[in-house]
């Protein structure tokens, strides 16, 4: 019986590597071997080239992260960050549950009714 493989994970870094190993020509097989990953991994990266391209030169992840998510509320977490960044400009101490409130409240005027803040 032959023991199953670990998962591998890996990074946006590392996935723009091999993008450009591609990019440049080298066979499927050399990349697949040169990054120890299977077949299906490299089919994987290549479907999803545009989305990894985007957040590697976007700079919104760090390029140790192996997830791209986005949040679900996306502009309700903008508006906290500004309120936030403004209530530290003018030296106003803000707490968790202030934000909490201050996220609601923009969850409301945005129309969100089914929004938990978390």
């Amino acid at each position: 019986m032959s023991t199953p493989n670990k998962r591998k994970h890996i990074t946006i870094d590392t996935k723009v590597e091999i993008i450009n190993a591609v990019e440049k020509k080298k066979s499927n097989a050399e990349i697949c071997r040169q990054f120890d990953i299977p077949s299906s991994t490299l089919y994987t990266i290549l479907k999803d080239k545009k989305k990894i391209l985007d957040a590697h030169t976007s700079g919104a992840f760090a390029g140790d992260r192996k997830k791209i998510r986005h949040p679900d509320y996306n502009k309700v977490d903008e508006a906290l960050v500004l309120f936030f960044k403004q209530a530290r400009r003018q030296s106003i101490p803000i707490s968790g549950p202030q934000l909490l409130e201050k996220g609601k409240e923009i969850a409301e005027s945005l129309g969100l009714n089914n929004f938990a803040m978390s």
